[in-house]
């Protein structure tokens, strides 16, 4: 029997605050079922990259954003 394991980082764009700061959220889907989580890390809108699922630049905040992102990834595959 094979399982089947993804990981969706993504923001939602329309739960926005008033500076432009959307939440960070991660959809887990496994073997079809599909779960939530916010990672409680806000990111401003234009500066995520949906398609490689990260924040673009080279800030310190960015590079901290990703590394959680990427810690977060790493945690949920050896649970697997």
């Amino acid at each position: 029997m094979s399982l089947s394991l993804s990981l969706l980082f993504y923001i939602k764009k329309s739960k926005a605050d008033t500076i432009g700061k959307a939440n960070i959220y991660i959809r887990i889907t496994y073997n079809g079922k599909r779960a939530e989580c916010n990672l409680h890390r806000k990111v401003f809108i234009k500066d995520w990259d949906a398609k490689t699922q990260k924040v673009n630049g080279k800030s310190d905040e960015a590079q901290l954003k990703n590394s959680e992102i990427s810690r977060a990834r790493e945690k949920i595959y050896t649970l697997q």
